[in-house]
């Protein structure tokens, strides 16, 4: 009876744990230097925030992000849900989400890459509908940068948004994509400018290295959905246990690439979070030379 009341409580524990996890974010902060930069910098990265929302109209997500005063906001992608919809529930999958951003595109400029959702929303109209049509048509003061790049001049800074084919997000995919593909897909990295690289799935760090990126910032993993002491995150997307990247700061064999990973936002098939909860990422970006 006593290990069966142990066991009971360790359960409750656990479920309590799980719930507020789930409900709530941690803020991470991250500060880098480069000699590219004209100006310091300073910008929120959000990222699978799968719809959901922390408080009404997100407002604890919204008074975070407005405590930092950023010089913009970056999206990392799926930030909506690709699940099957008719045009009558197109809401229950973005409703939050476009509620968020355009609440921020009222006082700060906003970059939005594509992650697996949108794109699946994108290239599966006939099992999606018109989701994602309607979610870019409802924000049309966000800057979508789908296979795209935009130049931040007064920062010194090439920001780009990459998709990436299906094909990468397959389970146990192990093919990296190759530098000439990214570059056929967003131009080629510069070499005189502070390059930021969205990039959904953290997994072609090395990739994203060899193309030039001086700075990645991904998601995609959800911190491994449930974090272990000296272990990190259990599960990737891909079926991956354990993966190597699965949230924080990861640096390349050049010492000056990095990569941030966010552990994201929200949830959504799996609704367990446990010893992670979501994060809002802060990013310092300060001039050298």
């Amino acid at each position: 009876m006593i290990w069966i009341g142990v066991l009971f409580a360790l359960v409750v524990i656990l479920i309590v744990w799980i719930a507020h996890d789930v409900n709530n974010f941690e803020k991470v902060t991250y500060t880098f230097s480069s000699p590219k930069l004209k100006k310091d910098v300073k910008f929120v990265f959000l990222s699978d925030l799968h719809n959901s929302s922390y408080g009404p109209g997100n407002e604890r997500l919204i008074d975070a992000i407005d405590r930092e005063v950023p010089d913009f906001i970056l999206v990392g992608g799926d930030m909506i849900n690709a699940k099957k919809a008719s045009s009558e529930d197109y809401g229950q999958k973005m409703d939050h989400a476009v509620q968020l951003l355009r609440d921020l595109s009222t006082r700060y400029t906003i970059y939005h890459a594509i992650g697996n959702h949108e794109d699946r929303a994108k290239n599966r109209p006939e099992r999606y509908g018109k989701l994602f049509a309607e979610y870019i048509s409802k924000l049309p003061m966000v800057h979508f940068l789908d296979n795209d790049s935009a130049l931040l001049d007064e920062y010194g800074i090439r920001l780009s948004g990459l998709s990436l084919p299906k094909r990468y997000y397959l389970h146990f995919n192990k093919v990296q994509p190759s530098v000439q593909e990214i570059a056929e897909s967003i131009g080629s990295a510069g070499r005189d400018r502070f390059e930021i690289l969205l990039a959904h799935h953290p997994d072609y760090f090395p990739a994203y290295e060899k193309y030039g990126a001086d700075l990645t910032l991904s998601g995609h993993v959800h911190g491994g959905i449930v974090r272990l002491p000296l272990l990190g995150g259990v599960i990737s997307p891909s079926l991956r246990l354990f993966p190597k990247y699965d949230s924080g700061l990861f640096t390349g064999e050049d010492q000056e690439k990095h990569m941030v990973i966010s552990r994201g936002l929200g949830v959504h098939s799996i609704k367990v979070r446990l010893f992670n909860p979501g994060e809002l990422t802060v990013c310092n970006l300060n001039r050298i030379g």
